[in-house]
Formats: structure tokens, C-alpha cells, sequence
């Protein structure tokens, strides 16, 4: 199969609802681009939570420059990037999000154990969900917190103020990104939802696989529009 037949694939009708134990997709989507994909197993998907897992191991897909380099602000703004193949090393990471909050709960694990290494705040869109799994946006500025709760640190601030500087976000969201952060880290801290003194000692069924990219997953429609191929590093294309 060609690349272009590949990405141009009929994707099925987005489901309602997934149910525990499904290998879905998270894709990070940015202009319209395919930014990051991980393949992740659902572990619950209710209207006031969904909760994924990032198995040890998972292999994934996220932006380098053509280079091989990190991808900066000013890498973004001159759409200086391409997707390549990662494996997510260490432990693995659960997700919690309330569906429409712009912040994400992710409990990240000790390597070769199931203690919880720290909790950390992502800001992000609020999930939308897509005929794969779920996507979103990152918004650069994020907070880690101990495992106990009772030390934290904003994260990437630097970055965050360049890309207010170089107009990738705009003073008002950046605004709303921070105030957003402060709001999760009030409900963190008063042990609100999404957190639950039980999640931070769930483990996974061991019974699961670890998930693999599915066909289809470089797909992006933009308002009922043909799918937008995918850039590939090197011209290669990765499957």
C-alpha cells in the first residue's frame, strides 16, 4: 500500500464510548498535523473521566526536526518539523481527564515497579474524540507534582513565555493556560477530581498488550475535508 492510500483510508464513525481494556490512540494534532500519536489502552471512559494507560515499551510517534533535533517554538512557527518512531521508556503513565477540562492528570511510575514516581499536570485542549482514540493539543506549560502532593513546580515556563513572545499562542490563552494550571493544581492539591487517592496505587491488568499503532492512524480530517497526509522523516514514511 502506497503512503498516500495509506492516509487516505475511510475511517470509521468516532464511537461514543470505549470500553476498558481497548487499544485506542492519543495524537497530539497541530495545523492540522499529526504531532504525536501513542497507542494506549483505555482503562475506563465515562462522561466524568476517561482514563488511559502508556504501557512501558509503547512504541509511538512524535515531532523531531528534519535534523533529528527537539522541536522548539521557533521550529513550530516555521512548520520546521516531521513525525518519527519513539519507544516510551522507564514505567508506564496514567492518564486522567474530566472530557472537557483543558488539563490532564498524568501518574507517572517508577521504572520495574508500581510506585508512583510523581503526578504531573498537563495543559492541553480538552479531549475530542476521533474515530481512533482521542486528540488534543499541548499548550507547552505544565506542573510536577511529588507523589505525596505536597511539592510542586511549574514546568517549561521558558518555553511557554517564547511561544507567547513569537505569537504561537496568543496573550490571552496564554493567559487562560495559566489560570487553567493554577485551577488543576487547587483541585490536585485538595485531592479533587480527577484524582483519587485509589489511582495512585491502580496497576494494569497484566493481561494487556502492550499496544501497537493501528492502520489509519495518521488520519486527520479538518472540517469534513480529505485527510491531511502525514510528514514522514526523511521522505520514508514510518509504519
Amino acid at each position: 500500500m502506497s503512503h498516500r492510500e495509506d492516509w487516505e483510508i475511510a475511517a470509521p464513525a468516532v464511537q461514543r464510548a470505549w470500553v476498558s481494556g481497548n487499544c485506542v490512540i492519543l495524537r497530539e494534532v497541530r495545523q492540522g498535523q499529526v504531532f504525536s500519536a501513542k497507542p494506549v489502552t483505555v482503562v475506563c471512559d465515562r462522561p466524568d473521566l476517561v482514563a488511559l494507560w502508556i504501557a512501558p515499551g509503547t512504541r509511538w510517534k512524535h515531532a523531531l526536526r528534519p535534523d533529528g533535533g527537539p522541536v522548539g517554538v521557533d521550529d513550530i512557527m516555521r512548520d520546521r518539523w516531521v513525525l518519527a518512531d519513539a519507544v516510551w521508556y522507564g514505567g508506564g503513565a496514567l492518564i486522567l481527564q474530566v472530557p472537557a477540562a483543558a488539563h490532564c492528570l498524568l501518574g507517572f511510575r517508577e521504572q520495574h515497579r508500581e510506585a508512583l514516581a510523581y503526578w504531573y499536570i498537563n495543559l492541553q485542549e480538552p479531549l475530542r474524540r476521533a474515530p481512533l482514540g482521542f486528540d488534543t493539543l499541548d499548550q507547552i506549560l505544565d506542573i510536577v507534582v511529588s507523589p505525596d502532593r505536597r511539592w510542586w513546580a511549574w514546568k517549561d515556563e521558558e518555553d511557554f513565555a517564547e511561544a507567547e513572545r513569537q505569537g504561537l499562542i496568543h496573550p490571552t490563552a496564554a493567559r487562560a493556560v495559566r489560570t487553567e494550571g493554577e485551577r488543576a493544581l487547587r483541585l490536585l492539591l485538595a485531592g479533587a477530581p480527577p484524582f483519587a487517592p485509589e489511582w495512585a496505587r491502580w496497576a494494569p491488568d497484566p493481561a494487556w498488550p502492550v499496544p501497537t499503532l493501528p492502520p489509519g492512524w495518521k488520519a486527520v480530517t479538518v472540517s469534513g475535508s480529505k485527510p491531511v497526509p502525514p510528514r514522514v522523516r526523511g521522505g520514508t514514511g514510518f509504519q
